[in-house]
């Protein structure tokens, strides 16, 4: 997703759905009460994560994961900024 294209409320309305549909992601949800009222809410989304955690937790704690390097590489496929 490119991070220009999700300040256009439009975009965000009828479109943002169509972009993400069929994506496999991780997200993170919390419980929330408000006036007495229980919700959960989604607090994150990002790229599904990887099936092998030990390794994943190796390459994250040893500087060797994967970040995008400039602008260009973070509007990718995989990439969501929210």
């Amino acid at each position: 997703m490119d991070p220009e294209t999700l300040k256009d409320p439009g975009y965000n309305e009828y479109q943002l759905g169509l972009g993400i549909e069929g994506r496999e992601v991780s997200f993170g949800t919390r419980d929330e009460e408000y006036n007495g009222k229980q919700s959960l809410s989604v607090v994150w989304i990002g790229t599904k994560s990887d099936p092998d955690l030990s390794r994943s937790a190796a390459r994250f704690f040893s500087g060797k994961v994967d970040k995008p390097r400039n602008d260009a590489e973070k509007v990718s496929s995989n990439y969501v900024p929210f």
